[in-house]
């Protein structure tokens, strides 16, 4: 008789346990099926995009194949969109509902005032929820839990044209100061958020602010570096020739360039390269125009299918780590040898501190 009541008793446990996940299950597909019926009464969703063209066609199309929920895309630079955004709500309008951008340029710009919302209550979808399908074991946050990168990859630090320049050539950063490249190089400008800004403050952080600061007063002033903040320029003048190099690329200009067929490639030095999601961050406004199509739209660009869309759109690879990086160059996907630095939210930090001495040497050089 103990024996059976011990059967007894494991028995009702285990019914119950199993009662208890099917309740669960039934709690986010309820949740789910009652957002998506009211995301399709709203009908809508307002994007504020930065990224490639070939995004912003595939991203709306697949959303409202699958919702039914059309899309209103704002397209500008990371900084544009988000001075549209404080303009916008500065005045007390509240017409985004996302945002894709650089994860530093959303922290500063926007989720330092207030005007960004937490992505994790909004998350509903298990397979979305489930940390070990993401790089580092995490669901992929800053801090704040405002800003959700969800692309990974190794940030060229370096293009070059082919014609120009034999491949090896440049080793190291420090390569760039030899005579060779006087009046050859073509960078993005530091003294605002992106690519260029990110590369030096890469350095600073490996050498030190006053070394980094120094070797950028070198490219301006005695090797006469271009800089530019068009990035389809730098890699389109790279590619003609009228620079040999350009230092701090755009990865999605670079990814396009090198499938067209263009005379470039990429090096990466020994310094290393920085593991940056580039522009894939996503931030969701602090009143979403469109709450329940918003939250729709997470889940479903956060999931392996919405993340498979955004790997072969933005042709980089994705931070789920169950979703192969298929018709990714190979010199974006990190490889299991490479030095990495991974861009921390407390790096975008000290990034922000040092424009302002990236800006003052770029503003002295071109006086």
């Amino acid at each position: 008789m103990i024996g059976l009541r011990k059967a007894t008793v494991l028995l009702a446990a285990l019914v119950l346990g199993l009662v208890g996940l099917g309740d669960a299950g039934a709690q986010w597909e309820a949740q789910w099926e009652k957002t998506v019926a009211a995301a399709k009464k709203e009908g809508e969703l307002s994007i504020y995009l930065n990224a490639p063209a070939q995004v912003r066609p595939a991203l709306t199309k697949a959303f409202e194949d699958k919702f039914g929920i059309r899309s209103y895309v704002v397209t500008g630079t990371g900084p544009e969109l988000s001075a549209r955004i404080v303009s916008e709500y500065t005045a007390g309008l509240h017409q985004a509902d996302v945002s894709f951008q650089g994860c530093s340029t959303l922290i500063a710009l926007i989720g330092s005032r207030g005007y960004l919302s937490p992505i994790a209550p909004m998350l509903i979808l298990p397979e979305v929820r489930d940390s070990k399908v993401w790089f580092g074991g995490k669901l992929n946050y800053d801090k704040a839990g405002l800003a959700f990168r969800f692309i990974n990859h190794s940030l060229p630090p370096v293009v070059y044209n082919t014609d120009l320049v034999k491949q090896n050539t440049i080793q190291s950063y420090l390569d760039l100061q030899k005579p060779e490249w006087k009046k050859k190089i073509l960078m993005h400008d530091p003294s605002v958020l992106g690519a260029g800004a990110n590369g030096i403050s890469y350095l600073a952080a490996l050498w030190g602010l006053n070394k980094a600061k120094d070797y950028l007063v070198y490219l301006l002033n005695a090797q006469e570096a271009g800089v530019t903040r068009n990035y389809q320029q730098q890699v389109d003048w790279a590619g003609q020739g009228k620079y040999a190099v350009g230092l701090w690329p755009n990865p999605g200009q670079v990814a396009r360039y090198l499938k067209a067929g263009a005379p470039i490639a990429i090096t990466h030095l020994i310094e290393g390269a920085v593991a940056s999601p580039a522009f894939g961050c996503l931030g969701v406004a602090a009143k979403p125009a469109h709450p329940n199509a918003t939250a729709v739209f997470v889940n479903w660009f956060l999931s392996r299918e919405g993340q498979t869309l955004a790997v072969k759109s933005y042709q980089l690879p994705s931070a789920r780590l169950d979703v192969p990086p298929a018709g990714i160059l190979k010199e974006f996907v990190i490889a299991a040898d490479q030095k990495i630095f991974v861009e921390s939210e407390d790096f975008n930090a000290n990034q922000g501190k040092w424009i302002p001495e990236w800006k003052a040497v770029v503003e002295s050089a071109q006086k």
